[in-house]
């Protein structure tokens, strides 16, 4: 933990003679770079089976959708679609998520939205924006845990997943040297979430770090500009492979126990 509070100022101070030339940059991006609108349609039914497990997906623009016109191609119905084929069950999913919010915001501002019925699973996709805004590694601890404590606390019976950290060091639009100090920050988030899942029975971590040869070894796509809407958010084909990816992680390693309701194995 010293270790990487140490490397987090030395990203600072390294950031600080190069500062305002990205900073240049960072406006110039803003100001060019399209508004593309969330996805339609927060809801659906994947699969069927006698009991459906219930899952909900809170975060940020990318589980808002943005990139894709309908949530069927976002990472929820993705993810539940794979999901759903794994565990030869329903899923019934939802999502709530706002594109801009820290988890900070999340947790102050959408929780209230969530529904009282039981959730088996929560996924958190989390960590662009505070990843943009330079929060502090242990700030962004802290937020993630007060979040975390604040889902449980509503919904004792659900499984928590922190989806993998946004790949923020494969992002086209930033140029080189944004991707390099913001990727190194996200980079320090993550290993924070890594150390938090420990914490408590019912979270889960996906620890992978985004390589563009792993995309592309299990794509059809040969191009970066594949992956991605506008050089930042997701294309259909990366909530696909995010989907698959986050599923077949709580396929192996969360219990996909029911509640009371009904029952069904564990597939870890």
């Amino acid at each position: 933990m010293i270790q990487d509070r140490l490397r987090y100022f030395l990203g600072i101070l390294m950031a600080i003679p190069v500062f305002p030339v990205m900073l240049l940059q960072a406006k110039k991006l803003k100001k060019n770079f399209p508004d593309l609108p969330e996805a339609q349609n927060t809801e659906g039914l994947a699969g069927a089976g006698s009991q459906n497990i219930r899952l909900l997906t809170l975060g940020e623009s990318s589980v808002a959708g943005v990139g894709v016109a309908d949530h069927q191609e976002g990472i929820s119905g993705q993810l539940a679609s794979e999901l759903a084929m794994l565990t030869n069950t329903g899923i019934d999913w939802q999502v709530i998520a706002k594109s801009g919010y820290t988890a900070r915001q999340v947790r102050e501002n959408l929780l209230e939205q969530l529904p009282e019925e039981d959730l088996d699973i929560i996924v958190i996709g989390l960590g662009g924006n505070d990843t943009f805004k330079l929060n502090s590694p242990w700030y962004w601890k802290k937020s993630m845990r007060q979040l975390v404590l604040a889902l449980h606390k509503t919904h004792p019976e659900a499984q928590i997943v922190i989806t993998y950290m946004p790949p923020v060091h494969t992002f086209i639009a930033f140029s080189s040297l944004i991707r390099f100090f913001l990727g190194h920050l996200t980079k320090l988030l993550g290993r924070e979430m890594k150390r938090l899942a420990p914490d408590y029975d019912y979270l889960s971590y996906f620890d992978y770090v985004v390589t563009w040869e792993d995309w592309i070894t299990h794509s059809e796509a040969r191009k970066k500009e594949d992956f991605f809407s506008d050089g930042v958010h997701p294309s259909a084909l990366t909530y696909r492979l995010w989907g698959q990816d986050t599923a077949r992680f709580i396929f192996d390693h969360v219990p996909l126990e029911k509640s009371p309701k009904g029952s069904m194995p564990s597939q870890s």
